[in-house]
């Protein structure tokens, strides 16, 4: 026998239990906040009121729809019993309905939110690229013009003063200098 299902198979069964419980007892205190029965009903003499503290669901079925049900002294019918159960399993329908509903709703929202943070995580990333690109590109030009300006200083200082030589020396650790500062970027 394949158990895979077990946990999700006794949740909805106990959730179906509990759904007929929370059902019943609705309908009971729905016979109580009903009130007693009419006059008209509690004008009969009947050998049918029936206790309801401590009536079973198979003595409940038993009874004929038209048993008076006295509750703690408020007294309904089997028929109006009946009636608010339905109605009570009817909403518990509609709460069911409006969950799921919300649930998808709720996904919906989610997908769009992931695809709209994807899109913008993408313009972000396109954005930072082309700066990057753009930082690479100035970087390079730099990179090239302090070299371009240090092979002209060696090919100068092959052919000066030693005074002269001190000046270009000077410019030349400028240059190494800002060569260093690129790196650190």
């Amino acid at each position: 026998m394949i158990l895979e299902n077990e946990p999700l198979l006794g949740r909805k069964m106990h959730s179906h239990y509990k759904m007929q419980q929370i059902a019943y007892i609705l309908f009971v205190s729905g016979v109580l906040t009903l009130g007693t029965a009419s006059a008209s009903a509690e004008g009969r003499t009947s050998s049918q009121v029936v206790s309801g503290n401590g009536l079973t669901r198979q003595q409940f079925e038993a009874l004929p729809d038209t048993a008076l049900i006295d509750f703690n002294g408020r007294r309904t019918t089997k028929a109006r019993i009946r009636a608010k159960e339905a109605q009570s399993r009817d909403a518990a329908v509609r709460v069911q309905a409006l969950a799921q509903q919300s649930r998808a709703e709720f996904k919906q929202r989610l997908t769009r939110y992931e695809q709209e943070r994807k899109t913008q995580l993408g313009v972000g990333r396109t954005k930072a690229m082309e700066e990057f690109a753009r930082l690479s590109q100035a970087q390079a030009r730099q990179v090239k013009a302090i070299e371009v300006e240090a092979a002209q200083l060696q090919e100068r200082s092959r052919r000066v003063s030693p005074a002269e030589k001190a000046q270009i020396e000077q410019r030349a650790d400028q240059l190494l200098q800002q060569l260093y500062r690129l790196e650190d970027r």
